[in-house]
């Protein structure tokens, strides 16, 4: 693996990942209370809450994703931290993992236990972390957070190193895929495809840490996550070199007109310059020529006027 980050940088995402997965969890652990208070003042129908929930996980999405990328790449999940590392497509490292993952996790927790604590009691049915609703077996919930962590990841990962130059379309992509995995999986999981989201509330909420708990949302996105990151490595990453080698002919071939453009201009302005220099060298010439013959007339005229007064 090619993985070189610095034990100092290591640290400093640890720190980063802590601060910033405390303000992820209470974010999103409050998207449900935003929507019970904005709600009456937009809509009152199910409609309008589920658009405006949708829109409230994209600008979500969005500002932290961004926010993420401004502070060097921090991040509060770990699945995230162990695709990378299995890719093989980013500076995360073994120690990274190892330290990045309890920051992570003391984040989460501290912050899922201050949105409760904070939560005014009026709106703390709607703040909870992601449970298998009635209904949904054990094996349904594990298959949905296998099968979305699965998918997400791998469109992720296709979508920065496979995907469209643009980074505008890039994040249209994977805000698009994310949308629709929260939306396919609300009805079976939650869904979390996070670990340590589950965790910190089964924690704050003193709940028991089942073995539904933990194959639901553990070992089924875990095991999502290492199948998108060994697929991608087997399948799709090989077509990066060539896919490389392919834009850079292409910036090549756009760029040659350029080249040729500034190569005319180069040449033209050499041109002006010798014709400025023959035009210059040849009004020198008349010059010299008409200084010579007006000295020499003067010359004979005078040689003239000698002899005649001699005369």
């Amino acid at each position: 693996m090619a993985n070189s980050m610095s034990a100092g940088k290591v640290v400093r995402l640890a720190i980063t990942d802590f601060l910033f997965t405390i303000v992820w969890a209470i974010g999103v652990s409050c998207t449900g209370a935003t929507v019970a208070v904005l709600a009456p003042y937009v809509a009152a129908d199910d409609e309008t809450s589920v658009a405006l929930l949708l829109a409230i996980a994209i600008l979500q999405i969005v500002g932290f994703g961004g926010a993420a990328a401004a502070l060097g790449g921090a991040s509060f999940n770990p699945l995230a931290n162990l695709i990378n590392y299995l890719a093989d497509e980013a500076d995360e490292t073994a120690l990274g993992l190892l330290l990045r993952f309890p920051a992570q996790a003391f984040g989460m927790v501290i912050g899922t236990m201050l949105t409760w604590e904070l939560i005014p009691e009026s709106l703390k049915h709607t703040v909870n972390g992601p449970a298998l609703p009635p209904g949904v077996s054990v094996l349904a919930g594990a298959t949905a957070e296998f099968a979305l962590t699965f998918l997400l990841n791998l469109v992720v990962l296709w979508t920065l190193f496979l995907g469209p130059k643009s980074d505008l379309s890039k994040a249209f992509i994977m805000v698009s895929a994310t949308i629709v995995a929260i939306a396919a999986g609300m009805g079976f999981s939650g869904p979390s495809m996070n670990p340590l989201f589950a965790f910190g509330w089964v924690y704050t909420l003193d709940q028991e840490m089942s073995a539904q708990h933990f194959i639901v949302y553990w070992a089924a996105p875990t095991a999502g996550a290492v199948l998108a990151a060994a697929f991608y490595r087997i399948y799709l990453k090989p077509h990066k070199a060539a896919l490389e080698a392919k834009r850079k002919k292409e910036k090549a071939e756009e760029e040659k007109p350029m080249v040729a453009t500034e190569a005319k201009v180069i040449e033209g302005k050499e041109e002006d310059g010798k014709l400025r220099k023959r035009v210059v060298a040849g009004a020198r010439g008349e010059a010299e020529v008409n200084g010579g013959g007006a000295d020499g007339a003067g010359v004979g005229e005078s040689e003239g006027k000698s002899r005649r007064k001699g005369d």
